[in-house]
């Protein structure tokens, strides 16, 4: 189990406990998964960042011992950074897509939402398409600079991972991601487990 908010954590931990008499393997910075964690200080980073971390050491990392950068796309949009030796590095924090489109639309009475589907064009020629060209391929160019930019510090050969539930709706538009694995969270969480109960 990992969690970010610990009053829901908490509850589903004891309902684990009380109804399906599990005791659940919480994901936190003290659980042993054979990966150094570089950040300071260790117990600041979010369960769902180590998870994602450790997914993509052990399915795209490892075999080729080369760095990763996985771009989660989330509530915040995070970038977090895997060395090539599989230590968890950090990583940068950014607001998610739907917040900052809640911002946008709270503040700006004139817009609207639309179907986040691909513009035809950067240059968008109607209001619903300039939305479409900034939100798609806004953020994809935002992801590519932060990814390049990760890429300049971790070295050539780095893996670019894309998860998260609105990960198909951007990655076909950045330049720089090469893997998209919309459930790298959950494969990371049984992967985490099957270590755990070996």
């Amino acid at each position: 189990m990992a969690y970010v908010v610990p009053p829901v954590g908490d509850s589903l931990r004891d309902l684990a406990r009380r109804h399906l008499n599990v005791e659940p393997v919480i994901v936190t910075s003290e659980l042993d998964l054979g990966m150094p964690i570089r950040y300071d200080p260790p117990a600041a980073v979010g369960a769902d960042r180590l998870v994602n971390a450790f997914a993509a050491r052990a399915l795209y990392g490892a075999p080729q011992n080369v760095p990763c950068v996985v771009v989660d796309y989330g509530t915040a949009t995070t970038l977090d950074a895997v060395s090539a030796d599989g230590a968890y590095l950090g990583g940068a924090l950014m607001p998610g897509i739907g917040i900052s489109l809640d911002a946008l639309f709270s503040h700006a009475a004139l817009l609207s939402r639309v179907e986040l589907k691909a513009p035809p064009a950067a240059i968008g020629a109607n209001t619903a398409d300039a939305l479409r060209s900034g939100i798609l391929l806004g953020f994809a160019a935002q992801t590519d600079g932060m990814v390049t930019r990760f890429v300049r510090e971790l070295g050539p050969g780095t893996r670019i991972i894309a998860t998260g539930g609105i990960s198909p709706l951007i990655a076909p538009h950045a330049a720089t991601i090469e893997i998209l694995d919309p459930t790298l969270t959950l494969t990371g969480l049984r992967l985490i487990y099957e270590r755990v109960r070996s």
